[in-house]
């Protein structure tokens, strides 16, 4: 065997992995991701003979030689090498003769000397946009999520990443704010709370803190025009090249460049830029990204509260926004006060590649992990509560008799209300504003779905016109004669 040198323990990893897996099939396939990583050693300075070398006896040793055969295994690696070379690092020369300075050393592209004219193309043979997860991470695009500090946006993150991951993704996350030891209990308590096996995402998960890869987009002084860092910008796409990412998450966005947020035009360039990185290796970038202080009484954000504003929001192709639960919600899921900033709602506000969508609902939840000391953040999809949950078939039998019986009021000032009813039968006592919306909505639910019906009738009490629910045989107002008094 060759010199490992650095990239010893990057083996190292890769054998304990292996050498964990009892399933055979489930082996070989954690051998394809240890080759594709050690590729990227490749790209980075190790031998290309050494490193086939030694996948080729790490595989002997595990059995894959017997399981699959020697001509296949040498395919695998012949595929996954053919195209990896060492990193050739660009000269000063090259640099400055480079496109914008940005360290390309393609030729300029030759000026046009007049419009393109429109050849339409057949729509069938169009190629369809490549989402890559919920409608929202797409190839060749920036996207962004905003919310103030502490709202969520990291556990957010971190658990999409790992479900991409899981999904079979190449996803890179980069903290510019939490070291890697919160990182990975950040990771350890989804994992956890999940019950994932990284066995499933061995390979495809790649993270970076502040200290591994430092990474600043920008190097000009705040209040000064706009001027990039090559040297990081390139390492950051030689970076998504070599490993295939296919998403990148950006956490949080302030960390990566030392423009003012609140200067549109340097937003507005920063993110163009990254656009052009995800247009040119067809890969995602999502930023986590903080809002401008709330003015006072401000109950909710929008997406136009991001730092940036505007041009923030319009440079992005998707951008979504992170609330806490409101009041009046948490009421209705009868959720403490306490407990209502675990519970969060995630707002797509700017959706210009996808249908518009609903709401999405989330839990904060708490996990001891395994070393038995941290509690640490994870999150979970939560479900509203429907207005009819615990509501059985029988209660709304009672409810149609109870309005066949007659006398029970629309007017929910009532005392004759036919909610309070409903409110009984939910075991609610009606105090609260929530509990008196979810009656009417069911209320509401039964009309469209023509159980009974609203008609205006002489109160007996007062001899004024007051509005029931009635039953839908009930006779119209023309056809009732004396029953009305």
């Amino acid at each position: 065997m060759g010199d490992l040198g650095k990239f010893a323990a990057g083996f190292q990893s890769w054998r304990k992995i292996i050498a964990s897996v009892s399933d055979a099939e489930a082996r070989w396939d954690v051998f394809g991701n240890a080759a594709t990583d050690v590729a990227r050693f490749v790209s980075r300075g190790l031998d290309k003979g050494v490193a086939v070398d030694e996948l080729f006896y790490l595989a002997q040793g595990h059995g894959l030689l017997e399981l699959k055969g020697e001509e296949r295994v040498q395919r695998l690696l012949a595929a996954t090498f053919r195209d990896v070379e060492p990193e050739r690092v660009p000269d000063q020369i090259e640099l400055e003769r480079s496109n914008n300075g940005r360290g390309r050393v393609e030729a300029p592209p030759a000026k046009p000397a007049h419009a393109s004219v429109y050849t339409f193309p057949d729509p069938a043979q169009i190629p369809p946009r490549v989402w890559l997860y919920g409608e929202r991470y797409i190839r060749g695009a920036v996207t962004a999520t905003v919310a103030p500090g502490g709202t969520g946006k990291t556990t957010l993150s971190l658990f999409e990443a790992i479900t991409m991951a899981v999904a079979g993704l190449r996803v890179w996350y980069i903290s510019g704010e939490d070291p890697r030891v919160e990182i990975d209990r950040r990771i350890a308590a989804h994992m956890q709370h999940h019950n994932i096996d990284p066995l499933r995402i061995a390979g495809r998960l790649f993270v970076d803190d502040r200290e591994s890869f430092p990474i600043k987009l920008t190097k000009s002084a705040r209040g000064a025009a706009v001027t990039f860092d090559d040297e990081w910008v390139n390492a950051f796409e030689r970076a998504i090249a070599t490993d295939r990412i296919d998403v990148v998450i950006i956490d949080p966005f302030v960390a990566f460049h030392s423009a003012a947020e609140n200067d549109n035009s340097a937003m507005d360039a920063i993110i163009k830029r990254l656009g052009e990185t995800c247009a040119r290796f067809g890969c995602n970038i999502e930023i986590s990204h903080h809002v401008r202080k709330p003015s006072i009484g401000m109950s909710e954000i929008t997406v136009d509260d991001a730092r940036g504003g505007g041009a923030l929001v319009n440079a992005t192709r998707s951008c979504r926004v992170i609330n806490r639960m409101p009041s009046d919600i948490a009421q209705q899921e009868n959720i403490a006060p306490e407990r209502r900033t675990a519970y969060l709602r995630l707002d797509n506000g700017k959706r210009n590649m996808a249908p518009p969508g609903a709401a999405s609902w989330w839990r904060l939840v708490s996990v001891l992990i395994a070393n038995g000391a941290d509690n640490v953040q994870a999150i979970e999809h939560y479900r509203l509560r429907g207005p009819f949950d615990g509501w059985t078939l029988a209660d709304t039998d009672a409810i149609v008799e109870i309005v066949r019986a007659g006398g029970v009021r629309t007017d929910s000032r009532s005392d004759k209300w036919l909610g309070l009813a409903v409110l009984e039968r939910l075991n609610l006592d009606g105090t609260e504003k929530a509990h008196f919306a979810q009656a009417n909505k069911m209320i509401s639910t039964w009309l469209s779905n023509k159980l009974f019906k609203k008609a205006k009738l002489i109160d007996p009490e007062t001899r004024h016109e007051r509005s029931y629910y009635v039953p839908m045989d009930y006779p119209e107002p023309h056809d009732q004669g004396d029953k009305n008094v």
